[in-house]
C-alpha cells in the first residue's frame, strides 16, 4: 500500500478496501480516513454535532464496503469525484438517521433549521401522501438544480445537502451572513416556483388524460 498511498490512487485504494486481504483492507481504510475523514465528520457534524460525527463517518465507510462496488466500474477520471460524493452522501444519510432517532432539538438545531427552510419550498397544494411524492420532488429539484449557475448550485447544495452553517458559507464567500442569507432565500423562492409549476403541469396533464378517456 505504500506506493499506492504515495501516488494517492484512490481507485486502487478503494479496490483494496473492498477486495483485499485483512491487512490490505486495514491500510486502505487508513488511507481513506486520512483523505476523507475530516470532510465526512464536517458533513455529519453540521447536522448532528461533533459527538455523533465519528459514528457517521464510520457508517460512510461501512456503506462503501456494502454498496461501493459500482464505483469501480467508472473511469479513473470520474472515480474520485464520484467517491467523494458517495462517501459524503453516506455520512449525510447516517447523520439524518441519527437526528431522527435522537429528536434532540438542541443538539440538532441546525438540522431543524434546514428542514424548516426546505419545507417552505413545498407547493401549498402538493399532496405528500402520494406514493410517488418523494420521487417527484427529487426529480423536479434535480431538474431545477441543473438550471442554476455553478456558484448558485454549490451554495444551495452546501447549505441544504451538506448542512454547512450560514456563517461558514458567508466567510468563505467573503460576504456578510445577511447577504448569503438573502441569496439562499432567493434560491428557495426559485425552487418553490419551479416545484409549483411542475405540480400545476402534472395536474393539467392528469386532467387532460381523464378527458381523453
Amino acid at each position: 500500500m505504500e506506493s499506492i498511498n504515495n501516488e494517492r490512487d484512490f481507485y486502487m485504494i478503494t479496490e483494496s478496501f473492498l477486495h483485499g486481504g485483512p491487512e490490505e483492507q486495514r491500510q486502505a481504510g487508513e488511507a481513506l480516513e486520512t483523505r476523507y475523514g475530516a470532510y465526512l465528520r464536517a458533513v455529519a457534524g453540521n447536522l448532528v454535532g461533533a459527538e455523533q460525527a465519528d459514528a457517521c463517518a464510520c457508517a460512510a465507510y461501512d456503506g462503501l464496503r456494502a454498496r461501493g462496488e459500482p464505483l469501480l466500474l467508472l473511469s479513473r477520471d470520474a472515480f474520485e469525484e464520484a467517491l467523494y460524493a458517495f462517501l459524503g452522501g453516506e455520512a449525510r444519510h447516517a447523520a439524518l438517521e441519527a437526528y431522527f432517532r435522537s429528536h434532540n432539538r438542541l443538539l440538532c438545531a441546525n438540522a431543524c433549521g434546514l428542514l424548516t427552510e426546505l419545507d417552505a419550498c413545498m407547493p401549498a397544494a402538493f399532496d405528500t401522501a402520494q406514493p410517488d411524492a418523494a420521487q417527484m420532488i427529487t426529480d423536479w429539484t434535480q431538474e431545477w438544480l441543473r438550471t442554476l449557475f455553478s456558484y448558485e448550485r454549490r451554495l444551495f447544495l452546501r447549505r441544504y445537502y451538506y448542512g454547512d452553517p450560514l456563517e461558514r458559507l458567508a466567510s468563505e464567500r467573503r460576504e456578510s451572513a445577511a447577504h448569503t442569507k438573502k441569496e439562499l432565500s432567493k434560491l428557495r423562492e426559485q425552487l418553490k416556483r419551479h416545484l409549483a409549476k411542475r405540480w400545476q403541469d402534472k395536474g393539467q396533464a392528469v386532467k387532460g388524460n381523464a378527458h381523453e378517456k
